[in-house]
């Protein structure tokens, strides 16, 4: 009961929890499995121009 206290007691875990028990986070094994990328990488071109990029694999 603990962790459920946790979750409901705190609502940036919502969304967590929500997509975690939901179809999307029951997955099929990991080819089927959608990521998503915590922390902005600058990228570079030849160009020397800087772009922040996140990225999500689906």
């Amino acid at each position: 009961d603990m962790v459920w206290d946790f979750w409901s007691l705190r609502p940036e875990s919502l969304h967590q929890v929500s997509f975690l028990f939901s179809d999307r986070g029951l997955h099929d094994g990991h080819p089927h499995m959608n990521g998503y990328g915590s922390h902005a990488f600058k990228l570079v071109n030849s160009a020397g121009e800087q772009f922040y990029c996140k990225f999500h694999y689906k």
